[in-house]
């Protein structure tokens, strides 16, 4: 029977990840002045379906895409990795975006067990379009090449280790029967009737799964409608021999080590790590990309200076709800902004760089006065 693959393309193109397809909601801080959405599943490939665009506009045999739910693994098959096998993977080779960096393996079908076959450089930088997401269009997720990326391992470290609350963001799970890390988002609220219990499990074994917020399909769909994340335990690759899930998960991050090894995301029992020791370019690993939430200016000024004061300007990322305010100085009010808002203070959402002016105006007051030789009269007043 002739395998026949379905591929379904995206009108709906745009550079900002969060209006686009294959970002899940959940806003995650990975360094001090970053945040990023994440893909809404593991990334996947298949040589054999179609063809797609690449940032250095060349168009390249195959198709990408992001597994339609966060649990979705392809399991054994990877072991049919190659050119024409038509089926997806989803374990991936160390800089295997398909771009020619110079590397013996650089295509997502490479499966070479000779790790210095692999690109000996970082994901970023002269090599970005190394790096999966860069270089290629993913069809669900946009379907424009440089959207995604992958994180840098200090990325992943701050996200797991040094944000707020970081310890009470992630644990162990089983969503569907896949054994697996959920990460929480900066700002969470557990949706009402769920538990969630934070925490690494005390071994090295699929026990330590066990029993750890263990979620039926409704409930981590309500879940991720909250802003959950959750990285499958997929297995690994080596070569063509495919190893199936375990105890440990391992994830790909954009840093580069050495010629043999580059760093890893993964995870235990034990508890995270995030190094290249033993974490050989040569093993088919799972990629999780994310896409950055842009920042935007947002200038707030006064018509008059001698007026009032204004504050709020300053860079805030894609969607921050922020206060603006008009302070009127003695003898002034404050009449309306630029847009014709009279609120004060305000609050705007931040969608895109923006300029919003104070108008104050001067009090004027109404003297009454009555005077013995000439009577009732009126003047008025402005206070200097």
């Amino acid at each position: 029977m002739k395998r026949v693959c379905f591929c379904i393309i995206s009108s709906f193109m745009t550079i900002l990840c969060f209006a686009s397809q294959g970002a899940l909601p959940g806003v995650f801080s990975v360094s001090a002045t970053l945040k990023v959405h994440f893909s809404q599943g593991n990334l996947q490939y298949n040589a054999k379906c179609d063809s797609h665009q690449c940032a250095d506009g060349s168009t390249q045999p195959g198709t990408w895409r992001f597994a339609e739910h966060q649990w979705d693994t392809i399991g054994i098959n990877n072991k049919y990795i190659s050119s024409s096998y038509n089926g997806w993977i989803d374990l991936f080779g160390w800089g295997t975006s398909g771009w020619n960096s110079g590397a013996t393996a650089y295509q997502p079908w490479s499966a070479s067990t000779t790790n210095t076959d692999y690109l000996n450089q970082d994901l970023f930088g002269d090599y970005a379009n190394a790096d999966w997401g860069v270089y290629n269009a993913i069809i669900n997720g946009g379907n424009i090449a440089g959207v995604w990326r992958t994180l840098t391992s200090g990325e992943w470290y701050y996200m797991l280790a040094e944000r707020p609350n970081a310890d009470d963001k992630k644990a162990v799970a089983t969503v569907n029967g896949i054994e697996g890390i959920v990460l929480l988002p900066d700002d969470w609220t557990l949706p009402s009737g769920l538990t969630f219990t934070s925490g690494m499990g005390g071994d090295i074994s699929l026990e330590s799964y066990r029993g750890k917020n263990d979620y039926t399909l409704a409930q981590w769909q309500t879940m991720e409608n909250a802003g959950a994340i959750f990285l499958p335990n997929a297995g690994a690759r080596n070569g063509n021999t495919t190893y199936t899930r375990g105890a440990y998960e391992l994830y790909q991050t954009s840093a580069n080590g050495s010629s043999e090894n580059n760093y890893m995301f993964s995870c235990s029992g034990n508890g995270i790590s995030i190094n290249s020791n033993s974490k050989v370019k040569r093993q088919g690993v799972s990629v999780r990309l994310v896409c950055e939430l842009p920042s935007f200016a947002v200038i707030v000024n006064s018509l008059d200076a001698a007026g009032g004061a204004v504050n709020g300007s300053g860079i805030y990322n894609y969607g921050t709800n922020l206060q603006i305010t008009a302070t009127p100085n003695e003898c002034y009010r404050f009449v309306q902004w630029s847009d014709g808002n009279t609120y004060n203070p305000r609050t705007i959402t931040v969608t895109g760089n923006a300029t919003y002016t104070a108008e104050f105006e001067q009090i004027q007051y109404t003297i009454e006065a009555q005077s013995a030789d000439t009577g009732q009269g009126s003047a008025t007043v402005t206070n200097p």
